[in-house]
């Protein structure tokens, strides 16, 4: 990655190695102390995009609210979409799952 900083090629290094599977926060230590947990909410957001444009239709998607602070994610998402929506919403729980074994907590709620 010719061009890049040295911090900003591990950056990106971390963020490909944490979109997918198993999210292992150790490999965030590589960074600086001052961009490890931005870095940890980055590749999380990744992740979430990756799992809402899972079927890369053209389809719209909903109004969808995520609250952070710390390691607590809210996301709210519509009742309605949600139910027309279960291979995503087992991706959800599935994620919810892998999320809680790195320590952080994400609560899907229904609106």
């Amino acid at each position: 990655m010719p061009g890049f900083p040295r911090e900003e090629q591990q950056l990106l290094a971390c963020l490909v190695s944490a979109h997918r599977r198993k999210l292992d926060p150790d490999i965030f230590r590589t960074l600086s102390r001052a961009v490890q947990r931005s870095a940890l909410r980055m590749a999380i957001l990744l992740r979430l995009s990756v799992l809402f444009h899972r079927s890369r239709t053209s389809g719209s998607l909903p109004d969808i609210h995520l609250q952070a602070r710390g390691k607590v994610l809210r996301l709210q998402l519509p009742a309605s979409w949600l139910d027309a929506s279960p291979l995503t919403m087992a991706d959800l729980i599935r994620e919810q799952k892998l999320l809680l074994a790195a320590g952080v907590d994400l609560t899907i709620r229904r609106r």
